[in-house]
């Protein structure tokens, strides 16, 4: 608009009225100034859009989140917004595999297809559209009744008028930001590619408003309104996620929904000091559920008091009490490395001196991903055997298991220890106190409905899990058992005796994998490891040679996947090999690297919702090669030391 003063000095005696949607004050100020409009009247309409909801929720389970958001949609349209096209075109065929008609939208299409896809959605014939911000601009759409920004917007502005897209007509819609600190260092990579100091300034500021937003407990019409300008004097507005809960926290009916979190504050507390407040969240949650991750145990935190002091407590629990902790001025974010860490403020440490006592709120569970149904029956008498506890010790149901948790088991059907503690909720102290009787009632329904770990009323995902935990049960029975003391007697007496290892994994009903990894940390045999079949011998020849991945995968005929795994296998054997070559080019390699530096472990999943769609899993599986190499201190060539050295540097 700068650039329009050229009009004022050429055509002076025009009338001119300057029109803004999302202007704040300071904005405002320059546009008058810019235009020569000394003596302009002002009108500034109100901010506040009343029939919108704005909700903000943490990116965890964010795609079971959305579906069941979008199932909830009963009328009208949805609009979500996407960062990049990559993600954009990838969110929109996942939801076409649940069934929801949806098309993408972004730049990269061609102009024929994005008027027709702007059509189709103007004309109700497409009800949900997963675009980047380059769609909504002139688009006038009175029934938009759900506006999700699935990644952090750049701006309070951008966000502000995207969800006003959402209930022109005056009719209630919601607004829903998926909320991560990921996204903000996804941000903030593309920010210092601005050459431009001024500009690049300019964008953190905006950014650090936004993800303020994004932290804060506060009425979030209030912060929204107040960032233009405009006062909001109610205590509570009503129609956002935190007035919400308020309002649910006032009712007795939902006063479960705070409990005394002194304890669980001062042992969150003294594991941030505890772990010299260098670490981030997942670290230091790791550190307290007592993780024994590679990472933990690179820093001897395994060897620490506080390791393990809340391994009853889930992750996202404990990842909400570190958010609770840090809105209540005791915990902070230090940002001035490549990675947020955690610190103690002078209230926190008052806190712990003082003995003080402090309330949280409990935070109400995710519903369910929408595919995957209860059971309604096995629901009934989960909820009845759990209502017999609770009436047994004199306590109220929630405490024995949540809805949620009782939810999921009636879809996942669970019927062992390991899978139970896959269910949102169960902890170590209540699988002890509780786990055998409720998957008693589970394992007598399945049987009597026929209904395995592949129950088809999961979702697709969980199925596919499902059907390979059956499976490996079914070869190896005891694969996710404890292992009990007799079983290490019969392993070494089978070891003794000279049996093979498949022989002694189908003797105990283990895998041979386990049966390894038995022998070495029970002190049996420390030194036994895995021989390489003689196809993973193959393609360690080939890596040895310095073929790409692509020419291993041609000459071996298999795919990139299953050469991979050959390479899983052979460090997994302790084999010397160079990955040099065989990794991304530097900059995603250090991309990669960065990311699993910031998760507290070498999962895949987490790095890549870290990354998004631009990465592949074959490069973040040959990258965790390499970490895995470092943690392991398998021997190296010299090449590969020199491209690791400046790693360890910055370890």
């Amino acid at each position: 608009y700068r650039e329009l003063r050229v009009l004022r000095d050429n055509f002076p005696t025009v009338p001119v009225i300057a029109l803004t949607a999302t202007a704040t004050e300071r904005v405002r100020q320059d546009i008058l100034a810019q235009l020569g409009m000394t003596h302009a009247a002002r009108f500034i309409a109100s901010f506040n859009r009343p029939n919108l909801t704005y909700r903000v929720s943490p990116k965890r389970r964010s795609f079971a989140a959305l579906v069941a958001l979008l199932r909830e949609l009963r009328d009208g349209s949805a609009i979500i917004y996407r960062f990049s096209r990559q993600n954009t075109e990838k969110l929109a065929a996942d939801l076409c595999e649940r069934g929801f008609n949806v098309l993408p939208y972004h730049a990269g299409l061609e102009d024929k297809e994005r008027r027709e896809t702007q059509e189709q959605f103007l004309r109700d014939d497409v009800p949900i559209i997963v675009a980047t911000i380059a769609f909504g601009m002139g688009v006038d759409k009175p029934n938009v009744r759900l506006v999700v920004h699935y990644d952090l917007p750049k701006t309070i502005e951008g966000y502000y008028q995207e969800t006003g897209r959402a209930g022109r007509d005056g009719a209630p819609s919601e607004c829903v930001l998926f909320y991560s600190y990921g996204d903000k260092i996804n941000q903030e990579y593309f920010i210092n590619q601005i050459e431009d100091d001024a500009e690049r300034a300019h964008a953190e500021e905006k950014l650090a408003q936004m993800v303020a937003y994004g932290e804060a407990r506060t009425c979030r019409r209030k912060s929204l309104l107040s960032y233009f300008g405009e006062k909001w004097q109610a205590e509570n507005c009503g129609a956002c996620d935190v007035c919400l809960s308020a309002s649910e926290q006032q009712d007795e009916q939902d006063a479960a929904h705070t409990y005394d979190g002194t304890e669980i504050a001062q042992k969150v507390l003294s594991a941030v000091i505890r772990t010299g407040e260098r670490f981030g969240v997942n670290h230091v949650v790791d550190v307290l559920r007592g993780s024994q991750a590679r990472r933990v145990r690179q820093f001897r935190h395994d060897t620490l008091p506080v390791h393990g002091i809340a391994r009853d407590v889930a992750k996202d629990d404990l990842q909400d009490v570190i958010d609770q902790l840090s809105d209540k001025g005791l915990l902070a974010r230090r940002t001035s490395g490549e990675y947020p860490t955690l610190c103690v403020t002078t209230k926190g440490r008052d806190f712990l001196k003082k003995r003080e006592s402090l309330s949280l709120v409990r935070q109400a569970p995710p519903q369910a991903d929408a595919a995957g149904e209860p059971d309604t029956v096995l629901f009934a008498k989960l909820r009845a055997l759990r209502q017999e506890i609770a009436t047994a010790l004199r306590v109220p149901a929630y405490v024995v298991f949540s809805d949620e948790s009782l939810r999921q088991m009636a879809i996942y059907f669970p019927t062992d220890h390991e899978s139970l503690l896959q269910i949102k909720g169960v902890g170590n102290t209540k699988l002890d106190q509780f786990g055998d009787r409720f998957l008693a009632v589970i394992r007598e329904h399945a049987a009597e409905r026929g209904v395995g770990s592949s129950n088809p009323s999961t979702t697709s995902e969980h199925a596919a899990n499902g059907a390979s935990f059956a499976q490996i049960r079914n070869s190896h029975p005891r694969a996710y058992a404890q292992w009990e003391p007799e079983e290490d007697e019969r392993l070494v007496s089978l070891f003794q005796a000279g049996r093979s290892l498949p022989e002694i994994a189908s003797a105990l009903g283990r895998r041979p994998g386990a049966i390894a990894s038995r022998l070495r940390q029970a002190g049996i045999a420390p030194d036994y490891h895995l021989s390489l079949s003689e196809t993973e011998t193959r393609t360690l020849e080939l890596a040895r040679h310095g073929l790409s991945m692509a020419e291993m995968a041609a000459q071996r005929g298999l795919s990139v996947g299953t050469v991979i795994a050959h390479l899983e296998r052979i460090i997994e054997t302790d084999e010397v090999l160079d990955l040099t070559h065989l990794l991304p080019p530097t900059d995603r390699y250090a991309r990669i690297m960065d990311a699993f530096r910031a998760e507290s472990d070498d999962l895949l999943k987490p790095v890549k919702e870290r990354l998004g769609d631009d990465y592949s899993y074959e490069e973040l599986r040959l990258v965790r090669l390499r970490l895995r190499q470092l943690s392991t201190n398998t021997a190296l060539s010299s090449a590969t030391f020199d491209v690791l050295s400046g790693e360890k540097d910055r370890e």
